[in-house]
């Protein structure tokens, strides 16, 4: 979805996302942090439509929350933060958001994260939560979800489950997906409000410590997509992954994926998820996707 300028509020929201910028002395400070993130409690001031509960899974902490009365949707997200960062605010009042629009239940797990894990341990963690979840739900009725490090997650979960038979979820909703950690575009420092090339290499070499950064379990781009279910894929032209988004969904016609491509002009990564005008157009669509 393109819009010629911003305004003010999304003029705001970059200088509020500049000044919490990822840099790479922030990165290196992260990831001498080796403090357990496995636990995490919602925000008392978040408020959801139906109540979230905390359950445990394999000593992964999964949020759930019910459907309403007449949906049979579940919306199941992996959330973003470079493989490091838990749950922000804009996570669940996006979700909260969504769960007031279509009415449908969330399961997000609150995978293991870096430095303590790298992708080998947390795509293990969630491949053991997706292998049991897929037990008790009715698959035609699931939509797989994604922000940023959450959207490599869903999409390599997608492909893992494809490659051992599981059933893939009816749909996928993917938001400023890290699909290649190779694909990071220097030039695009000046423009990103929130990403900086040499920190999100700096995070990409943690997670990697153990395996090829073109493995497709880490970046999914390199793997065999045909077969995954329709996607709606949103992405902005000012955000350090732009280019790689783009050659991911031009890969995902080439196989002959459905897939629809939202592109905000001037956005930054992950726009649909911070409260702006523009973005809650993008959340009424990504909305319709799932009860559609």
């Amino acid at each position: 979805m393109f819009c010629p300028r911003r305004s003010i509020k999304e003029v705001m929201i970059h200088y509020y996302l500049r000044s919490k910028r990822m840099t790479k002395e922030l990165a290196l400070k992260e990831l001498s942090d080796f403090s357990d993130k496995l636990h995490y409690d919602i925000p008392s001031n978040i408020n959801f439509p139906r109540k979230m509960d905390k359950k445990v899974f394999n000593g992964m902490e999964i949020f759930e929350a019910p459907s309403a009365r007449l949906s049979k949707k579940t919306l199941l997200y992996y959330h973003g933060g470079a493989w490091i960062h838990q749950f922000s605010p804009f996570h669940w009042k996006s979700i909260a958001d969504i769960m007031d629009k279509t009415g449908c239940a969330v399961v997000a797990p609150n995978y293991p994260m870096l430095p303590k894990y790298a992708i080998r341990e947390i795509m293990d963690a969630v491949m053991k939560h997706y292998e049991e979840f897929v037990k008790t739900h009715d698959m035609n009725e699931v939509v797989l979800g994604g922000d940023s490090a959450g959207g490599q997650i869903a999409i390599s979960v997608m492909l893992q489950a494809k490659a051992k038979g599981l059933p893939l979820p009816s749909k996928a909703v993917l938001i400023s997906p890290c699909v290649d950690v190779t694909g990071f575009n220097k030039e695009r420092n000046k423009m990103d409000g929130m990403l900086e090339y040499d920190a999100l290499n700096t995070y990409a070499d943690a997670l990697c410590r153990d395996i090829d950064k073109k493995d497709p379990l880490v970046s999914p781009y390199y793997g065999d997509l045909t077969g995954l279910p329709p996607i709606d894929l949103y992405v902005g032209t000012s955000e350090q992954l732009y280019d790689s988004i783009i050659k991911f969904h031009e890969k995902l016609l080439k196989a002959n994926v459905n897939v629809s491509l939202h592109v905000g002009d001037k956005m930054d990564h992950v726009y649909p998820l911070f409260p702006m005008k523009r973005a809650q157009k993008e959340r009424k669509l990504i909305s319709n996707f799932i009860i559609g």
